[in-house]
């Protein structure tokens, strides 16, 4: 499953790739060269990042220009663009030094090996934003089979230019001008009982649950609770967070949409309203919420959300990610993010 444009990285070491970066700078592309700034980045944090073992030499002559030995140049074509800069550990020690000591050295470098599944792109759009800036894994797996409209606006941080646009291809796109050297799998496409378990294999750390099907939902937690997988999953009403820890064997799932999956897939469908009126705790919503879904297909055609909200949700969402992947004690269940509520897990009672 491909987006139409993807970065493309090249060596100047490599007479092959060497080709490829004249022609590319020949074609007219531009050229962002960020080396000397990184150089001047790491020496003003000598302190942090220890003496510098790079950049010294300036050897390889490449269109009439040269530069540095190390340099990696990467092609963003959506862009036009050419990047120059140093490999994946020279940048990356610079792009996430700030973290510093919210998160530490070693964790940093454990995170990157870290593989995270998002489904579902508005919500998850804010999700995938969230973990990449704090570099919560090296690894991801985005699914939507959709694309942007221009009512998308007002909950993904994106704009005009997008529409129209697949949401996985903007997302991607995102990823690769914060971090050029994650690793990114592109599910253009529905998930569902063809692909799920094909969408699961390998290693994987986290699943992010941030589709609208509940057939969808129910089927993921299905495939985690099999492979012993953790699902969060954020919900805009009352700032509801799920944690759901199928990876610890005590973990009491009989709250989860897991209490579904006896059903067929014609009976989930039909009844849709229900489950999601039961599992969301409908009664205690939020009185606008309660409104709107009487609403459905009568003055609105789905489910509002709110750009705060969707932030907001990102933010909590990587927040739980960091601390289970940092090995902190985080209680499997739901939390509730209401400035008319204190924050609270509501499963546990706290």
């Amino acid at each position: 499953m491909e987006v139409s444009q993807r970065i493309r990285i090249f060596h100047a070491d490599n007479g092959v790739e060497e080709k490829a970066i004249t022609n590319l700078i020949k074609s007219g592309v531009s050229v962002l060269d960020l080396t000397d700034n990184q150089i001047k980045e790491w020496d003003k944090n000598e302190i942090s990042l220890g003496a510098r073992n790079f950049g010294n030499e300036r050897k390889i002559c490449i269109a009439g220009k040269i530069y540095y030995n190390e340099s990696v140049f990467i092609h963003f074509p959506w862009r036009n663009s050419l990047l120059v800069t140093f490999d994946s550990r020279v940048f990356r020690s610079i792009r996430y030094l700030r973290n510093k000591y919210k998160i530490n050295s070693k964790e940093q470098e454990s995170l990157f090996n870290k593989e995270v599944a998002i489904v579902g792109m508005s919500v998850g759009m804010s999700v995938l934003k969230a973990m990449i800036l704090e570099g919560l894994a090296g690894k991801y797996r985005i699914a939507d089979f959709d694309s942007i409209d221009i009512s998308n606006l007002n909950r993904i941080d994106s704009g005009v230019y997008s529409v129209g646009v697949s949401k996985v291809e903007v997302a991607y796109q995102f990823a690769m001008e914060q971090d050029p050297f994650l690793e990114i799998s592109i599910w253009n496409c529905p998930i569902d009982e063809d692909n799920v378990k094909q969408f699961f294999e390998g290693p994987l750390d986290m699943v992010i649950d941030e589709c609208d099907s509940i057939f969808t939902k129910i089927l993921l937690r299905k495939e985690a609770q099999i492979k012993k997988i953790p699902v969060l999953m954020h919900t805009s009403d009352r700032g509801m967070l799920d944690v759901e820890l199928y990876n610890e064997i005590n973990f009491d799932f009989s709250w989860t949409l897991s209490k579904y999956s006896h059903l067929t897939k014609s009976e989930i469908l039909e009844k849709a309203i229900l489950i999601i009126a039961d599992y969301c705790d409908f009664k205690d919503a939020e009185e606008r919420s309660k409104y709107s879904f009487s609403e459905i297909g009568k003055s609105i055609i789905s489910w509002p959300q709110l750009g705060g909200d969707v932030l907001a949700g990102g933010g909590n969402v990587a927040s739980a990610a960091r601390t289970i992947f940092l090995g902190n004690k985080v209680a499997g269940g739901r939390y509730l993010l209401d400035p008319t509520l204190k924050f609270k897990n509501q499963m546990s009672g706290e």
